[in-house]
């Protein structure tokens, strides 16, 4: 029951609001039925929904969470690709839509990192849209206007998940839910919608990029 309320907590603090406003935006402007969707480190196919209509190719390193997606979505239009983000197994401009929201933070090597937004590109075709999620650090960050810089039409960035929050998740909350303490699970879901309201307070840490493609 405990893990259930964090669930419900998570789905409607400001941070989440944010993130799916956007992705809302977008989609209601841009997408178009039998578009191609790549979904980098798509774990289950949690955002598949936020999608409809798209032929979406979930790709991720974890052969369980992919298990978990097809059994989800048993259909022809979601398929799993077992892969990284640094070797995308497709062609060049193969996809209408890149997705990547929590991937690349996990790449601590910043050539890995630099590959990796290298191979997002590449797998987009000149009038596609990406969708990239990064924390805020100056070297990445730079790695990254480098390489869409110039190549879409608009950019709209969405800057979510601020200091308090993030170490309140990362330090406090991972490890009560990890532990299995249900009683401090408890308290934490009592002071959860405090800590989220901080929110406003302190410098972003993260930035979601919705890039859009010249026509």
């Amino acid at each position: 029951m405990a893990h259930q309320r964090w669930k419900e907590i998570f789905a409607r603090h400001p941070n989440k609001i944010r993130f799916f406003r956007a992705v809302r935006n977008y989609t209601a402007r841009r997408l178009k039925p039998g578009m191609q969707l790549l979904d980098i480190a798509s774990n289950d196919f949690r955002y598949a929904p936020l999608f409809p209509g798209v032929r979406y190719i979930g790709a991720d390193i974890n052969q369980k969470s992919l298990a978990k997606g097809t059994a989800k979505f048993p259909d022809s239009e979601h398929l799993a690709v077992c892969c990284g983000a640094a070797q995308l197994p497709f062609g060049t401009a193969a996809f209408d839509i890149v997705v990547s929201t929590h991937t690349l933070v996990h790449l601590a090597d910043l050539d890995e990192f630099t590959a990796a937004v290298d191979e997002l590109v590449r797998v987009l075709r000149t009038d596609g849209d990406l969708i990239l999620g990064m924390t805020d650090r100056p070297a990445k960050t730079k790695v990254i206007v480098a390489t869409i810089g110039g190549q879409f039409s608009r950019i709209t960035q969405v800057h979510y998940r601020r200091s308090l929050v993030a170490w309140w998740e990362s330090r406090v909350v991972i490890k009560a839910m990890t532990g299995k303490r249900p009683i401090l699970s408890g308290l934490l879901s009592a002071v959860g919608p405090l800590i989220y309201a901080a929110d406003i307070f302190g410098p972003a840490t993260y930035t979601l990029y919705v890039c859009e493609g010249k026509a």
